[in-house]
């Protein structure tokens, strides 16, 4: 597993993101970011393309001393120093409470944030796209179709259209 190399590495994206608070640092080293948390990953030295990825915390694996976090479809277990929290996450824990009408829970909220966090993170789809292409053993998978003989060309196609383009490099 690897997990993160030191608290000082650079977040990737050029977002601002404020060093952690003493107590931020004692609760993340402690395991104690709730369920929910936006994070985003950084200084990680063995699998350097997490740089930079947002996710929300899933739970502390306190046997292990790793926070689970959530990638969209996939989950990493990472050690607390390789998280930072995510810039809305920082907003959220600023933003006053009591004075706002609530129309879902707290870890309803975090965890819409966090899934919002992972869906508009570019290189998260990318990277999905070009798994789905290594991990294929026919043109079809790609597609995300099964190897089936088929005179409807018009599901091939629909496939076709609606797969990312880093999938259809023609050339």
């Amino acid at each position: 597993g690897g997990g993160g190399g030191g608290s000082g590495g650079g977040g990737g994206g050029g977002s601002k993101e404020e060093p952690l608070s003493e107590e931020e640092r004692r609760d993340r080293d402690a395991g104690k970011w709730a369920r929910g948390t936006i994070v985003v990953i950084q200084g990680m030295s063995q699998a350097r393309e997490l740089n930079g990825r947002s996710g929300a915390v899933v739970l502390f694996d306190s046997a292990m001393g790793r926070y689970e976090v959530r990638l969209a479809d996939r989950a990493v277990r990472l050690k607390p120093e390789a998280l930072q929290l995510h810039p809305k996450q920082r907003k959220k824990n600023k933003a006053g409470k009591g004075d706002e009408v609530v129309f879902l829970t707290e870890d309803q909220k975090l965890a819409r944030e966090g899934m919002y966090a992972v869906r508009m993170d570019p290189q998260f789809w990318y990277d999905q796209a070009l798994e789905r292409v290594f991990e294929a053993t026919n043109e079809f998978e790609v597609l995300g179709l099964e190897a089936t003989f088929t005179e409807e060309l018009s599901v091939i196609k629909k496939a076709h259209r609606n797969s990312s383009p880093a999938v259809l490099l023609d050339g």
